[in-house]
């Protein structure tokens, strides 16, 4: 079972050759450890994060004896984890150094820290609702809610953008005997799974699988049009834009799918938990590192699929890259030995 709270652990590796360096590390301003680190050690600790993720990490203990005698010290911030996912330490931590009478104020950006002085991390954590839009979209799904052996969920990818009933990889899949297509063009993750929740506790399938889109697709509650709407980074208009200006600098700044997963992977995982009392539970993805994302909660209620490839041998649909016939016939075939 999950609990609300999120997970935060950091790797440590010190290099010295005769005086360790100290450490302070502070997590959204509680002290997690005081004191010297002579080996590399992994700190972990529980929180309830509200919208950002702030490290610190303040070294001490190189004294001029030391440069003198051309010893090292020094320390390497070799990994942050958010829920089992990276944080990308090297490209948003930032080490300041100050009132060093031997060096210039500066500010690097790094995970290594050679002098003495501050290293923080400040990231956005991205979280979704997970609620269900079928009620929204059930008119434009492939084919509406029904008891069936194989559900299919997922977004344009699943319910085959540009191309015939008969061209989408869960028709494919059974030739539409055995496999139904309840993709909804450009929803995010959460939708997805709230939406599949929904369908579960509501009607019978002995197996249900997931092709999930970029995770940087955000599920986000209009107050003004009082709607959930997805925040897609690569449509949008001048309304959305301007409405959550903030949040789409923050996913251009900090684009890691890693990152951006960890924020609402809890959720997505309770969500997998409760669907997996219905039915087999089978996942794959069309983006390279969310797949291998995903990958590291693989056997948590469910079986990760071969990843989906579009070959550039094959056409897609349309010049944004969706995928044509031959792209879904080839995955379907690629999963059938596992979803039997």
């Amino acid at each position: 079972m999950y609990n609300n709270k999120d997970i935060i652990s950091l790797q440590v590796k010190p290099t010295y050759t005769k005086i360790p360096p100290h450490i302070k590390i502070l997590v959204n301003d509680k002290l997690l450890y005081e004191g010297l680190i002579k080996e590399s050690k992994t700190f972990t600790t529980q929180a309830l994060i509200d919208n950002n993720l702030s490290i610190k990490i303040f070294k001490q203990g190189k004294t001029l004896e030391i440069i003198k005698n051309k010893q090292t010290q020094s320390i390497t911030i070799e990994q942050v984890l958010l829920n089992a996912l990276s944080q990308h330490p090297d490209k948003f931590g930032q080490f300041s150094v100050k009132n060093n009478p031997y060096v210039n104020d500066h500010l690097l950006q790094t995970n290594q820290l050679t002098l003495n002085g501050t290293w923080t991390l400040d990231v956005p954590v991205f979280r979704q609702p997970f609620v269900s839009q079928y009620a929204r979209y059930s008119s434009s799904i492939q084919d509406k809610f029904q008891n069936t052996e194989i559900a299919c969920f997922g977004c344009s990818f699943t319910y085959g953008a540009n191309l015939e009933y008969n061209e989408s990889w869960p028709y494919y899949l059974t030739n539409n005997k055995d496999s139904k297509n309840f993709g909804i063009g450009g929803t995010a993750i959460s939708d997805i799974f709230a939406t599949a929740l929904e369908y579960v506790q509501k009607f019978k399938c002995k197996k249900i699988i997931f092709l999930l889109p970029h995770p940087c697709r955000l599920q986000l509650y209009n107050e003004e049009k009082n709607e959930y709407i997805v925040l897609l980074p690569s449509h949008e208009t001048p309304y959305m834009t301007k409405k959550y200006k903030n949040m789409f600098k923050q996913i251009v700044m900090h684009g890691e799918g890693s990152l951006i997963l960890s924020g609402y992977v809890n959720d997505l995982l309770k969500t997998i938990e409760k669907i997996s009392k219905y039915c087999e539970v089978f996942v794959s993805c069309y983006d390279k590192e969310l797949y291998k994302n995903i990958s590291t909660f693989n056997g948590q209620n469910f079986m990760l699929l071969p990843f989906y490839e579009r070959s550039k041998e094959y056409p897609c649909s349309d010049k944004g890259g969706h995928p044509g016939a031959m792209h879904n016939k080839i995955f379907a075939d690629q999963i059938k030995k596992y979803v039997y």
